[in-house]
């Protein structure tokens, strides 16, 4: 795989990571490790894109500064048609499309209303400003073939003062083989029009001036 990508992923580095598992029951707290297959990650010259592959694994990253759709889609494809040539997989058990938009709020109290219209709502008899937060919905698209998964939840801020969120937005194959791999590019664009429209939902014209009106 090194061979056929290291024009544009010239760094190679191996990682060895762990699972830990804790079960939690009336009786006791059951806590289980076990190590994971060895992944290789190979990085840009710039190192803001990162490919990572291990068996029956392809993760492409794009780190900021984030470009566009229309360079990211690209790299996506030529990394799969290079992992397809080496590891032949049969087809796709899931394929994600995920960006994770990290907001950062001027003021360290604010109405999450005014820029957001994706939030948890809490009753108007509790306590207001609330604290951290975080919600989690998922919605079937493609007669329940997808499912897009939306997230909001408060992340510490970098500056006093302030706050942050991040909002994520990850549109998924749900039905293992629902895909072929000749349908890869078509679920891409159908995966980026799902995730671009949730996106200008899910922020209101507020947030927007935040990131200077730019939203793509």
């Amino acid at each position: 795989m090194y061979e056929k990508v290291k024009d544009r992923f010239p760094e190679k580095r191996n990682l060895r990571t762990i699972n830990v598992e804790v079960r939690i029951s009336s009786e006791a707290v059951e806590q289980k490790v076990e190590p994971t297959l060895p992944r290789t990650q190979f990085l840009s010259r710039d190192a803001n894109k990162v490919l990572q592959v291990a068996p029956d694994l392809l993760v492409v990253n794009w780190l900021r500064p984030y470009s566009s759709w229309e360079e990211f889609k690209p790299v996506i494809l030529d990394a799969f048609r290079k992992y397809d040539a080496v590891a032949s997989p049969e087809g796709f058990k899931r394929i994600g499309l995920r960006y994770i938009n990290k907001i950062d709020f001027p003021s360290a109290r604010i109405e999450l209303q005014e820029y957001l219209t994706f939030y948890p709502e809490t009753p108007s008899e509790l306590a207001d400003p609330i604290g951290s937060f975080f919600s989690r919905v998922e919605i079937p698209y493609t007669e329940s073939r997808d499912l897009l998964i939306l997230t909001i939840g408060s992340t510490p801020a970098e500056q006093p003062d302030t706050a942050s969120a991040i909002l994520s937005l990850d549109y998924v194959l749900a039905k293992p083989n629902g895909v072929d791999k000749a349908e890869l590019e078509s679920w891409l664009e159908t995966a980026h029009t799902a995730v671009e429209t949730a996106f200008e939902a899910c922020v209101t014209e507020k947030s927007k001036a935040l990131f200077g009106g730019r939203t793509t």
